[in-house]
């Protein structure tokens, strides 16, 4: 089968949600899958608004950092207002910050949230709901 050569050279990582884990021996859980050779930690932030779900923010992401301070923290703001948290997770350790497409109004608002990102100096990951349309103003 052929592949575009975007696909044959990306590269791929390995990286589990903590939120399978049990929170209350999250450290142990992270450091498991590390040693078990996982790429990256995925962190899944949720507010309870833009998903129903809620679960932990910068607060945990910066305990959790203090003790795994050369793990990279793919961060999934499933949130609102992801510009609010842009700061908070950069200075709690994330090393990743996506944000979901959907929460995005024009090409402006877009294009401060992603210099906000690069600003202090976290990855930008864009994601979108599975039944979800991209948004006119995307080029």
């Amino acid at each position: 089968m052929p592949t575009s050569g975007v696909v044959k050279y990306m590269k791929k990582y390995v990286a589990p949600s903590v939120l399978g884990c049990d929170l209350s021996n999250l450290y142990q859980e992270s450091m498991d899958v590390i040693k078990g050779g996982c790429d990256w930690l995925h962190l899944d932030v949720m507010d309870g608004h833009f998903v129903p779900n809620l679960s932990f923010g910068p607060p945990v992401i910066k305990s959790l950092r203090k003790h795994l301070p050369a793990a990279y923290f793919d961060c999934h703001l499933n949130v609102t207002n992801p510009e609010i948290w842009v700061k908070p997770m950069s200075q709690a350790g994330a090393s990743r910050f996506t944000f979901h497409i959907e929460t995005q109004s024009s090409q402006e608002s877009l294009e401060s949230l992603l210099q906000s990102i690069q600003f202090y100096n976290m990855h930008t990951g864009i994601a979108i709901k599975p039944r979800s349309e991209i948004p006119l103003f995307i080029d």
